[in-house]
């Protein structure tokens, strides 16, 4: 199965998520950028707030297409309870060219299923399968590497 991860990362921690998989799954990788400046408290503050508010932003142009690929694993960090800006402009751009979908996210400690609803917002489906990696999983090795073993029988299943 030809597999895309295409994720937006602002700290690392769901960066290194994504080359893990990457590298497990021999997938593709398309990195998000926000164009839009999220640093420092007001970037953290105006990023929460546009996440609740479902905005959208500018994100740099992509290199991969996922209309060719069989799957597309979403990745980010959970803001203010939702979908970063970059992710959801990401979808909304990509929606109709994307087969099938999976996500992971991480979190302080935003369980992955209470995200599920604003993907299918925005899909119209569910999910093949999702995960979230909280602070304490995320820095937990043995953990760690379960969940990502669980989402990988997840994903071949």
């Amino acid at each position: 199965m030809k597999t895309l991860i295409a994720y937006y990362s602002k700290t690392g921690k769901t960066e290194k998520v994504a080359l893990d998989l990457a590298k497990l799954l021999n997938a593709d990788l398309e990195k998000i950028i926000d164009q839009k400046k999220r640093t420092g408290l007001v970037g953290y503050l105006t990023g929460g707030r546009d996440a609740m508010k479902k905005k959208l932003t500018q994100i740099n142009s992509l290199s991969k297409n996922p209309a060719d690929y069989d799957l597309v694993i979403l990745g980010m960090p959970v803001w203010g309870w939702n979908l970063t800006p970059a992710l959801r402009t990401y979808i909304e751009e990509n929606k109709n060219k994307i087969k099938k979908y999976a996500f992971f996210v991480t979190s302080g400690d935003t369980p992955a299923e209470k995200l599920i609803k604003y993907f299918v917002e925005i899909f119209g489906q569910e999910p093949i399968c999702q995960t979230g990696f909280n602070t304490k999983e995320l820095s937990d090795e043995n953990i760690y590497q379960q969940k990502i073993n669980d989402l990988l029988i997840k994903i071949n299943n």
